[in-house]
């Protein structure tokens, strides 16, 4: 809503999709520096640095490892989307 300050679990769901935003970016940059020669590309603790995430966990993802979003995201019962028609339906229910 317009003139309201932002809830703290919003605040951080914000914060984590940036996070994993700049995680996808490092992985595709670090993926792109593998099919140079050896002796040209840059390791993956620069590009960790470069976009302010874990080594490890970019070396991971890179590796075709599953992010812990992805992960707890196949636990679900209802995808994102209908979850957002369902919470709409019981906030319009509540009225």
């Amino acid at each position: 809503m317009v003139g309201h300050t932002l809830s703290e679990h919003v605040k951080k769901q914000k914060k984590h999709w940036a996070l994993n935003a700049h995680m996808q970016q490092a992985v595709e940059e670090y993926q792109f520096e593998q099919t140079k020669p050896p002796n040209v590309w840059k390791g993956v603790r620069k590009i960790a640095d470069k976009f302010l995430v874990n080594y490890r966990t970019l070396l991971q993802l890179a590796k075709g490892g599953v992010s812990t979003s992805a992960f707890n995201a196949s636990k679900q019962k209802l995808n994102h989307s209908e979850e957002h028609i369902l919470v709409n339906h019981i906030l319009s229910s509540a009225d």
